[in-house]
């Protein structure tokens, strides 16, 4: 299998008031890029995974498992959000969703 698509995973960081600044510290982006393969979930599997084929998801397939936490992650400037995962011997498959903006 090649790993030739790149998602980019991101993690929020809260913002808030710094009291040893005197100053609201904004939201801030941590953001992580991987080399990924990814197909398209079929409307067949998505009826029967979720009870739903209106939804664009993707099937993300990673060499090695993502451990770290995420709240997004972009594929092709668009965003999805997580929908299902499977641990496979060291390797890590995620059901996304798109995020309609």
């Amino acid at each position: 299998m090649r790993y030739l698509d790149r998602i980019t995973f991101v993690r929020l960081t809260p913002g808030g008031y710094d009291p040893t600044l005197g100053e609201d510290k904004p939201q801030t982006e941590i953001k992580t890029t991987l080399d990924v393969s990814i197909t398209d979930l079929g409307t067949d599997r998505a009826q029967a995974l979720f009870g739903d084929y209106k939804k664009k998801r993707k099937v993300i397939r990673l060499l090695r498992p993502y451990k770290e936490p995420w709240d997004y992650l972009y594929y092709k400037d668009v965003k999805y959000q997580f929908a299902s995962h499977t641990d496979l011997k060291g390797k890590q498959t995620l059901i996304v969703e798109e995020v309609k903006q």
